[in-house]
């Protein structure tokens, strides 16, 4: 996971197609945006082919994922990207998974 992380910080138009294609694969999966922070949720949003596709797999892993950190996260994310639309079911899952 690591080494996705720092791929992302490289300019992917210095990437070879495949291994561009390879990595949007890996950084796209759940198992990866679960731990990225809104940093990381930035540079995938940047070097996305289908942006929309990407708020969709976001928005269908605030109810799967159990950490906090993912929500608060993709709150800050989506505040800055202006997608404030999806802010309310995020403030309800942290509320959810809040320990009481």
């Amino acid at each position: 996971m690591s080494v996705l992380k720092r791929l992302l910080a490289v300019d992917f138009r210095l990437l070879i197609p495949k291994v561009r294609f390879t990595l949007l694969g890996e950084i796209q999966a759940p198992e990866f945006l679960a731990y990225a922070d809104h940093w990381y949720f930035k540079r995938i949003l940047g070097n996305s082919p289908n942006q929309e596709e990407l708020f969709a797999l976001l928005d269908s892993l605030i109810e799967t994922v159990e950490f906090n950190a993912f929500h608060y996260n993709l709150l800050k994310f989506y505040k800055k990207q202006g997608r404030n639309q999806s802010t309310d079911s995020i403030l309800a899952r942290i509320e959810e998974l809040r320990i009481r």
